[in-house]
């Protein structure tokens, strides 16, 4: 839980930096690449594909809303005891809340498609998570590689 939630937040904090940046619209490059690698991983019909989307998306800002509410204001260390106390029920409440929209969702995605490839979703979510951050840490080698050429190439 504690590694989703990391790579989440990476995931989030790189979309949003790179859209800063201004590198076009970096969200809707990463849902197409999404799109096509679940529907690789998943082998999706069409049918399923047409069904899949849109039950999974509402379920990702259902997620983002929950996730939302738990963020901390402060570091821990600033935190008095029953503040840190209150934020660790609030994290116990989260997951209680996040396992009852999984078991939501799974009803519905059981509507669009077989058991096997709703059993095969979390681990294509975490393959594409990796195979997302191994092409942004390929992206910014590449970028740091032609700075540093550039700056070698300015030093003659």
């Amino acid at each position: 839980m504690k590694h989703i939630l990391i790579l989440l937040s990476l995931f989030l904090t790189t979309s949003a930096v790179l859209n800063a940046q201004g590198n076009g619209d970096v969200e809707a490059r990463i849902n197409k690449a999404r799109k096509d690698f679940f529907e690789k991983e998943l082998q999706l019909s069409a049918a399923e594909s047409e069904g899949f989307w849109p039950i999974y998306d509402q379920m990702r800002d259902e997620q983002e809303e929950l996730k939302k509410t738990y963020q901390m204001d402060r570091k821990v260390e600033l935190m008095s005891d029953s503040e840190v106390e209150d934020y660790i029920l609030r994290g116990f409440e989260l997951e209680q809340k996040e396992i009852e929209l999984k078991k939501k969702y799974f009803a519905e995605f059981k509507k669009v498609m077989s058991i096997r490839k709703i059993a095969t979703l979390k681990r294509t979510e975490k393959r594409f998570k990796r195979e997302l951050l191994k092409r942004m840490a390929k992206r910014r080698q590449n970028a740091r590689n032609k700075r540093q050429q550039r700056n070698s190439d300015d030093n003659f």
